[in-house]
């Protein structure tokens, strides 16, 4: 009876990865509208096509927001070996590039130069992937900001995220004051937020309904955004009100936050078990950077251009086919790679990963031996010389 509660309690509840399989489709939505090679929406050419556009892309930055909270909500009380994580990633970054922009090269989509050879070779740098990117580099950064994180109390720790909330969102939506932050900015703003519904919003006892309410409530509204402001660019005749449409999409957007937030506990508070499900969001930044990079322009702009739908009965459904078939194509390839290539390279740096740790606390250990000798025999001189 122990045995099987034990690893009942060690099975994954799908709640979550069903969450970040919905904010990868809402992702690809949002690659849908901008990246769809659209010329500029003006008054004049506003349509019904434009407004649904428009409005699909709503969810794609506030999913990647639910992301990084999944990861601090997670990685707030388990952060060891991120860099081998870290590692994993990036062999999974390089393979799709070599292989996405090999086909790329080869049938003519891409121009073989340089600089593109260079996005190719090292996508790390220069893939384009900023979501992942980030996330590469902020696993590096996991047990320092655990630390920060865990040396806060309650009263500290939530001073802190209502001072985030005014510089980060308030004043930089509605003031467009607040910093410039960056993609890395955006990942610890976020994680801290996962962390803080971890450590001392997980005991709060209220209804899961109040979640949904807010989360649908939220939700309508930042729609309702896009209607209500190409309404006032037709009735002004200003194209700015038009072009502002989707401002509220941004993730510091405070209502795109609740939304974010507000899925994270509703979706947090229900508990199921599918093998499917969790197996299938280990795909999920795989079809990040399966449909990104280089081949965005491909995927959107030249198979069924999304421009050439954009006024015509068929918009609805090439929007479904054709992100599902982004979906679910990039997830096929990904879990055939899980099954054959990712597993033998999974299983090497599992392999080696102590190894080469070991090596590099050697080299940190005698760099530091340099340096303490060092600082010894400079205090000798010194020593030597104030007696002469």
């Amino acid at each position: 009876m122990e045995n099987n509660t034990l690893r009942q309690s060690k099975v994954r509840n799908s709640s979550l990865e069903l969450l970040r399989i919905l904010c990868m489709f809402f992702i690809i939505l949002r690659h849908y509208s901008a990246h769809g090679g659209y010329e500029e929406f003006t008054t004049a050419n506003l349509t019904a096509g434009v407004v649904l556009v428009q409005m699909i892309s709503m969810f794609g930055r506030d999913s990647c927001s639910v992301f990084a909270m999944i990861t601090g909500y997670f990685m707030i009380h388990s952060a060891k070996d991120t860099p081998k994580k870290s590692l994993i990633l990036m062999t999974e970054m390089v393979f799709y590039s070599w292989i996405i922009n090999a086909i790329l090269f080869a049938t003519g989509q891409v121009e073989f130069t340089l600089r593109n050879l260079l996005i190719t070779l090292f996508p790390m740098i220069w893939g384009g992937h900023w979501f992942v990117l980030a996330y590469v580099i902020f696993l590096l950064f996991v047990p320092y900001v655990n630390r920060f994180i865990k040396a806060l109390d309650k009263k500290t720790f939530t001073g802190l995220l209502a001072l985030i909330f005014v510089f980060f969102s308030f004043l930089k939506t509605f003031a467009k004051a607040g910093w410039e932050f960056s993609d890395f900015d955006f990942f610890v703003v976020f994680y801290l937020a996962g962390a803080y519904i971890r450590l001392y919003a997980d005991d709060l006892k209220y209804k899961n309904s109040i979640n949904l309410i807010v989360m649908l409530v939220s939700a309508a509204l930042l729609l309702l955004t896009v209607p209500v402001m190409d309404f006032a660019g037709v009735i002004t005749g200003i194209d700015t009100f038009v072009n502002m449409a989707v401002y509220f999409r941004d993730y510091y957007c405070p209502i795109g936050i609740v939304l974010a937030v507000s899925s994270f506990l509703f979706f947090k508070n229900i508990e199921f078990h599918s093998s499917v499900i969790n197996q299938s969001a280990k795909s999920v930044l795989a079809i990040y950077l399966i449909h990104e990079g280089m081949a965005r322009e491909t995927i959107w702009q030249t198979i069924s251009p999304n421009a050439n739908y954009l006024n015509t009965p068929w918009l609805i459904p090439h929007i479904i086919i054709k992100c599902g078939c982004v979906f679910f194509g990039g997830l096929i390839i990904d879990q055939i790679r899980l099954a054959t290539i990712g597993r033998l390279t999974e299983g090497f740096i599992n392999k080696k990963y102590p190894i080469w740790t070991e090596k590099c606390i050697k080299i940190r250990d005698r760099f530091f031996a340099f340096i303490k000798k060092r600082q010894k025999k400079n205090s000798v001189e010194a020593a030597s010389s104030n007696i002469e």
